[in-house]
């Protein structure tokens, strides 16, 4: 069926128009004179019969097509993802053999500079501050408390550096992670493009593993300080004990050897209390 149409709505000096339905859309044809003949109308339905099975045939690689692109892209993001679970797995490896903090900054310092071009790194916690290079401590600070109040990655970009709301220093990215105990990570970064979210999903993964390792970290370090502290006390307590013991020894000795000289005063001589006398005064 064609559709002629009265005022083409596209160019008005094509007064004689039409709209052929070809597929799953519509061919517009026009001509600026003249009118369509009996003839013609026949002649393109001949023309439309034997080209509407490849346009069919079009449509349907282009649908393929589409659909191998979708597919391909969601093998894509599959394959990014098992990257992130793999790379979250050796992270949780790495961190579990640390119970040293400084041992554990160390190796999350490693990490990064494997997979990022690593300018500064810094480290907001217990209210202290750890960097491996010179910051702005109140930019740091800042972007620290940005990002523990959003709950997420805190990115400030290159491509947005005029709208930066800081300036922590002449890097060209930086990134606040915030950590499940309190505190943030604090990362500068070179790279020619922008940060995707399944990647910043990825570091604040990491930086969760790294707050779990620095929690029992710190928490073994308390361990070990209050078992020197165990220790110290036992040893005063046995201290004190071996010289209560001593003194009362001493104590008893001098009653012991006073009794016997006692005894040997009287006006009979008593064999026993002698020998325990002469033993006693010459210990």
């Amino acid at each position: 069926q064609v559709a002629r149409v009265a005022n083409p709505p596209l160019l008005d000096e094509e007064p004689q128009s039409m709209l052929v339905p070809l597929g799953n859309g519509v061919l517009y044809l026009g001509r600026p004179t003249g009118s369509w003949s009996e003839g013609e109308f026949r002649w393109l339905g001949w023309v439309l019969a034997r080209t509407q099975p490849f346009v069919e045939n079009l449509q349907a690689l282009n649908e393929q097509q589409r659909q191998l692109v979708q597919v391909h892209s969601q093998a894509q993001r599959l394959a990014a993802r098992l990257e992130g679970q793999r790379c979250l797995l050796e992270c949780a490896q790495r961190f579990s053999r640390h119970l040293e903090i400084e041992s554990l900054w160390a190796d999350l310092q490693e990490w990064l500079q494997s997979v990022l071009v690593m300018e500064g790194c810094g480290l907001v916690w217990q209210s202290s501050l750890r960097w491996g290079k010179p910051w702005s401590e109140p930019a740091l600070q800042q972007l620290a408390h940005w990002a523990m109040q959003s709950g997420g990655p805190y990115y400030l970009a290159q491509s947005d550096r005029p709208r930066w709301p800081v300036q922590p220093g002449e890097f060209s990215h930086v990134l606040a992670l915030p950590l499940s105990m309190g505190g943030a990570l604090v990362l500068a970064f070179a790279s020619d493009e922008t940060l995707q979210s399944g990647e910043l999903e990825l570091l604040q993964g990491v930086t969760n593993l790294f707050a779990t390792a620095l929690a029992r970290a710190s928490l073994h370090q308390d361990v070990l300080a209050t078992h020197r502290r165990l220790e110290s006390s036992q040893e005063l307590w046995l201290q004190t004990h071996k010289s209560l013991a001593l003194a009362q020894m001493s104590a008893g000795a001098g009653e012991v050897r006073n009794i016997c000289v006692y005894c040997g005063s009287g006006t009979g001589r008593n064999p026993v209390y002698e020998a325990a006398a002469e033993t006693l005064g010459r210990s």
